[in-house]
């Protein structure tokens, strides 16, 4: 059929569209699409393959939680943790006021372990300078706080609602001196008593009713109130006494429990298209610790150092949440897969819990080592390019 389009106009047109189509590709995660500009005599049926990873171990990490949506505070088997608060914007023309009464006013959001224990702790001030984005459980040292209680909160109490706790008045007057006399206040501490066997969570400055300060002072013969509703929250948290089971190997969120896996893919051929990429973890249901606050899902990363479990920032989608009765969980790794394939060097991946700053979620999996029906494995499925 004879042409009606100019040759010089088809040609600039068809250039214009090819180079916007591939600027468009390489700006997304590897994947199947580029299938479509091989040339198909470069392909080859597709396959798949079951791999099973060598290593499958638990390691600690650190982790900011002043952006955290909960201030988690307890002392139980799961874990140790310390609630910090500051408050901003604390006078500094009160120097000499007398206090008569300081109300902290918690809102309880979260719990973990048994709902119906009594839960006791204590308040004590701040003795060391600290930021909420980088105060870890090693900032913990002795004498990072003070010893004696200046407050504590006992009782069985809901997730709702909100529970006040009666500070000591000499503690705000020495803030109000602090402050005209340009010290710094560090804040309080929130330090949860041994022997119990639940973890509160309270809303922070970030999420939620965040925590008040109500303070009744007088000052040269005059009554008045000051509330102090804005500052820096966080928490710093490390495993309990629960061990990690032998064959097994933990991914625990609030106390830094992450996990290593490495795969050796080189069976797979190199620049295969990866279409589909999952790891699967069987659960040791009987030693994994959830409950109805839990996002019972996982993330993975690329490893760029696999010494220093450094990784890539870029999170890839998460595992869909697992029924009650599922026996396995699947986190998607094909970008990753694809990225080993295409010549980057395989580190291994790391795996944390998606909500690992503001839930407990102890998830706990069968090892490298475990029974084959047990152990991780990886499912891959991919067209071999020639």
């Amino acid at each position: 059929m004879r042409s009606f389009l100019h040759p010089g106009r088809t040609f600039a047109a068809l250039s214009v569209l090819l180079l916007s189509f591939l600027l468009n590709a390489c700006t997304k995660e590897p994947n199947g699409t580029g299938i479509g500009i091989i040339p198909p005599e470069d392909l080859v049926a597709a396959d798949s393959s079951i791999l099973y990873p060598s290593q499958a171990v638990t390691f600690p990490a650190t982790f900011g939680t002043g952006q955290g949506n909960v201030l988690i505070v307890g002392n139980s088997p799961l874990c140790e943790s310390v609630g910090l608060l500051s408050f901003s914007d604390i006078p500094d023309t009160l120097k000499g006021a007398a206090v008569s009464s300081a109300i902290l006013t918690l809102s309880p959001t979260y719990s973990f372990g048994d709902t119906l224990a009594s839960f006791l702790m204590s308040v004590h001030e701040v003795a060391s300078a600290w930021k909420a984005d980088s105060v870890y459980w090693s900032s913990i040292t002795p004498g990072f706080y003070n010893s004696a209680s200046v407050g504590s909160l006992t009782g069985v109490f809901p997730d709702t609602g909100t529970v006040a706790i009666s500070l000591d008045p000499a503690l705000i007057q020495r803030w109000f001196q602090q402050r005209a006399d340009s010290v710094p206040v560090n804040g309080i501490a929130l330090v949860a008593s041994g022997g119990t066997n639940i973890v509160k969570g309270f809303g922070s400055f970030i999420w939620g009713t965040p925590p008040r300060l109500e303070i009744a002072y007088a000052k040269s013969g005059r009554l008045d109130t000051l509330q102090l509703i804005t500052g820096s929250s966080a928490y710093a948290a490390h495993p309990g006494s629960l061990s990690i089971p032998q064959g097994r190997f933990v991914i625990a969120g609030g106390v830094g429990q992450r996990g290593y896996l490495f795969a050796d893919v080189r069976s797979i051929p190199a620049r295969a298209i990866i279409h589909d990429a999952r790891l699967i973890l069987s659960v040791d249901q009987q030693a994994t610790l959830l409950n109805h606050y839990s996002v019972d899902s996982l993330v993975a990363y690329f490893v760029t150092d696999s010494s220093s479990k450094a990784y890539s920032t870029t999170g890839y989608q998460p595992s869909a949440p697992r029924s009650l009765t599922s026996q396995t969980l699947e986190v998607p790794i094909g970008p990753i897969v694809q990225r080993w394939v295409s010549g980057e060097s395989n580190q291994g991946i790391v795996l944390r819990p998606l909500a690992e700053s503001y839930r407990l979620d102890r998830f706990v999996f069968y090892g490298a080592q475990a029974d084959t029906l047990l152990r991780p494995r990886l499912i891959i499925r991919y067209t071999p390019v020639k």
